[in-house]
Parts: structure tokens; sequence; C-alpha cells
């Protein structure tokens, strides 16, 4: 192999234009064969004529060890077809979760890409409705997800998988459909706005961030925000004062919105666990007394700021 040329080793074959590491790839061949191929000048990165990578390819063949070989040599995660299709469109379309997990473990990888249609993964994943398909590999995440038991067979499971790994509920393809708008199932799509963010009662694109108080309802995104409401949308309450909801202090979206389903009616425990949270997850340099003393002030837990500031005197 070594006396080929990079030009006979990425020589393209049939109506498609493969190339030989693409064809390995998409068979699923030996490891060594994949591993020889690259070695001698195989371009990891090379698009056949339909834009399809061998990232794309080994995907479609559902082929794990190609596509972990390929994302070790260098492959890009996020690459399009000629159709704006990345590799992580197509496992979710396809309902092959394994592959989705390889793929939203790279560093690189962009959960909210768009293809020319405007949809993301999230979008793929409902249209072709796949939860039974992926529920059932999906078993593994739902003690880090705090699912119970009975859950890891509905379809919910995928779509909260993708959400905590920052896919957006909320956004938009070019028919103006979120991936909730393209749930059929009315009970689904009702489990789901439980735990998902709320979307903002004004600019309807954008996660609402920002709470109103003393009622307690996220009602605007941060830029909406701007606008001055004497009153909560939701209710109708007088608003006296407006705060975030804990995502600068570095808490997945996720996590804050279980918290809150789980303690609907107590702030003050609210607040806690988002501490808690962000105790357990932030860099260790991070965790100082102006922080901490800053994260309690934003979370009004006053008992405890009083608590520190007598620990600290």
């Amino acid at each position: 192999m070594s006396s080929l040329s990079s030009l006979q080793i990425n020589k393209r074959f049939g109506r498609f234009g493969k190339t030989p590491l693409m064809l390995a790839c998409e068979v699923g061949a030996d490891r060594r064969i994949i591993e020889i191929l690259i070695e001698a000048g195989g371009e990891v990165g090379a698009n056949d004529f339909q834009g399809d990578t061998a990232l794309h390819l080994a995907v479609f063949g559902h082929r794990l060890e190609a596509l972990e070989l390929l994302l070790s040599r260098g492959s890009r995660v996020n690459p399009r077809d000629v159709h704006g299709q990345t590799p992580l469109h197509w496992a979710c379309s396809l309902g092959y979760f394994h592959t989705v997990d390889i793929l939203l473990g790279d560093n690189g990888i962009d959960a909210n890409v768009v293809n020319n249609d405007g949809d993301t993964p999230l979008h793929a994943a409902v249209q072709k409705q796949r939860y039974v398909i992926v529920s059932k590999m999906l078993s593994k995440c739902c003690t880090s997800l705090n699912m119970k038991t009975e859950e890891r067979l509905s379809g919910v499971v995928v779509a909260r998988y993708l959400a905590n790994q920052g896919a957006d509920f909320h956004q938009r393809n070019n028919n103006n459909n979120t991936p909730l708008d393209l749930i059929k199932d009315p009970n689904l799509r009702k489990k789901l706005e439980t735990f998902l963010p709320p979307q903002c009662l004004l600019c309807r694109n954008k996660t609402a961030t920002i709470k109103f108080l003393p009622c307690g309802h996220f009602v605007t995104c941060e830029t909406c925000s701007k606008i001055s409401h004497k009153r909560c949308l939701k209710c109708g309450k007088l608003v006296t004062s407006r705060t975030g909801d804990g995502r600068e202090l570095g808490i997945k979206q996720v996590d804050l919105n279980i918290i809150r389903s789980d303690f609907p009616n107590d702030t003050a425990e609210q607040g806690f666990q988002m501490l808690y949270k962000w105790f357990q997850c932030c860099d260790p340099a991070n965790r100082t007394l102006k922080t901490l003393t800053e994260a309690l002030k934003e979370f009004e837990c006053f008992d405890a700021l009083e608590c520190l500031s007598l620990d600290t005197n």
C-alpha cells in the first residue's frame, strides 16, 4: 500500500464517486483495512458527488467502529452533504442511538446545526418518530437524566437526551415549525413541555430565561426583557422585580427545568438545588466567596447569605 500514490488511494469509483476509504467505511470493513487506507493517504474528509463523507457513510451503514476510528483520525464531525445534512441529522433520522451517542460525545459537535430546509437533528428525530427504537437504546442514560423506570420505554427519552446536549426545541425550520410542532402525539407533546425550557411569550423564538417576581413565572428571553412590563404576561400579577434563571452559573437548561419541576412551589429549595448543581459542575477555581455571594443574592437565598456573612466575620 505504501507504493500507491495519493491520487491512486483517493481514486473515485462508480456514479457516486466514492473513494476506497468511503467504501470501506460504508460496508464496515475490518478496522485494519480502514487504518491502512488512512495511513496510505486516504482523505478522511473527502466528499463524494452527493457531498457525503466517509463519516456520513459510516452512519448510513451503522458502522460504529468505523465511526469512532474516523473521529479519532481527525474527521470533521459536522460535515454537510448537498442537502445540508450532517451525520448527526442522519443518525437521528434513522434512530441509531449509539451513533448519536458517539457523535454527541465529540467536542466539536453542533446539536443545533440546520440543513437546507432549516431542520436541526432534533427536527429529524421527531419527524421520523424514532422514539421506540431510540428509547430502547437509551436505558443507560436514564439514571443520569433522573428518569423514572416507566419513562424508559416512552418516546420522551430521545428528545430529553438531545435537550440535555443543548438541542433547541424552540428553533423553527423554513416551514416555521419547531420540533415540538412536529410531534403528533398530544400526550407526548404535553409530557415534553413539562421539563423543556419555556418559550419567550413575546418573540416566540427563544427560550424564556427572565423570571418575573413575585409570581415566579419565566416569561421573556434576555432580549425581550428590555421591554418594560408592569404585569406578568402569564398570570397578570404586578411585577416587582425580574431576575435570571441561573444559567449564568453554567447550569444546563435541562437541569434547571428538572429542579423547577421537582420543587414547583418552593423557590427557596429551587435556589438551594441550583447552587448545589453549580457547586457540582463548576471549575473548583471558580468556587470563590465572591461568586458564591453573588449567586446567593441572585437566587434570593437571604438566610444562607446571612449565615455566610456570619461565618466570614
